[in-house]
């Protein structure tokens, strides 16, 4: 009896260890094979592993993100509303980080409904918080600082200071995105005061040094901008975090341009050019490669 039981305690954390590490066909395999579609435990460890990838590997985040969405539809019974709630937030993050905000826009509205009838506050708060950077990116200002409000409330009530430290990142962010740059970089700085106090040195938290070196560099705070970069290159390192590394290195680029320092400059592109290429990022292959040029005619 006594080995049973450890065996049933031993089950979830072995069945999540799964979902967080075996590769994209196991994964597809495992959730096909189920015709009761994942538990809460399972459809948690795949959104965590999404969001853990939308910077290091968008690609695999929307895989991931659509066979879990997949497999709640074919389940029989449909799954709980939480468990539904999830998938639809996992679907709607890669689709933010993959570019497809329309989609991601539909998919957030679903997620937050089931959560609504799953009366889970504490996913509806930080599904709310993603709500608030895709609105933000859609350029609808109003929507985003209701919804912001509500999330706030939200996560005071539950203590939830590593949401609480992205809904200010994000508010930051529409600021930015109405040129509102003094206020992006007060509200960025609140947020890297959140996340000081809760620990967080994640994918996110590299994010927003990105974003408050940017903020500095359209308030012509060049030596701080600067800083803020070198620090997002060595923390995207450190996280395996490529894409963003090489983000950092082309904002970088500008600024050494300023200096004088042309060599530099075009090193940095020219490292950031091939990341953007592996990645595919076309766009951004292209910003650099205009920066570049622009460089050689400096």
């Amino acid at each position: 009896m006594q080995n049973r039981s450890r065996q049933r305690r031993r089950a979830p954390a072995d069945a999540r260890a799964f979902w967080s590490t075996a590769d994209a066909r196991q994964i597809e395999r495992a959730l096909r094979a189920s015709s009761r579609g994942p538990d809460a435990d399972a459809a948690r460890a795949l959104r965590d592993r999404v969001a853990a990838n939308v910077l290091a590997d968008p690609a695999l985040a929307v895989r991931l993100a659509r066979a879990l969405l997949r497999s709640t539809h074919r389940a029989t019974p449909a799954p709980s509303a939480q468990v539904r709630a999830i998938a639809w937030r996992a679907h709607a993050e890669a689709s933010v980080f993959s570019g497809r905000l329309k989609t991601a826009r539909q998919a957030y509205e679903r997620a937050c409904d089931l959560a609504q009838q799953a009366r889970d506050r504490s996913l509806l708060a930080q599904m709310l918080v993603g709500r608030v950077h895709l609105l933000s990116l859609l350029g609808e200002a109003t929507e985003a600082a209701r919804h912001g409000r509500r999330a706030e409330r939200l996560l005071r009530q539950s203590g939830d200071l590593i949401y609480l430290g992205k809904l200010y990142m994000n508010r930051g962010n529409a600021h930015y995105q109405g040129d509102r740059y003094a206020e992006a970089h007060a509200a960025y700085g609140k947020a890297a005061r959140v996340f000081e106090r809760a620990g967080v040195q994640d994918a996110t938290w590299a994010s927003l040094l990105m974003n408050q070196g940017i903020a500095c560099t359209h308030l012509s705070r060049v030596r701080e901008a600067r800083g803020f970069f070198l620090q997002t290159e060595a923390a995207a390192e450190e996280l395996g975090l490529d894409a963003l590394a090489a983000q950092a290195r082309f904002n970088r680029a500008f600024l050494e341009r300023l200096r004088g320092d042309y060599r530099l400059a075009l090193r940095l592109l020219e490292a950031a050019s091939a990341v953007f290429s592996a990645h595919g990022a076309r766009d951004m292959l292209a910003a650099a490669e205009r920066e570049r040029a622009e460089t050689y005619l400096d």
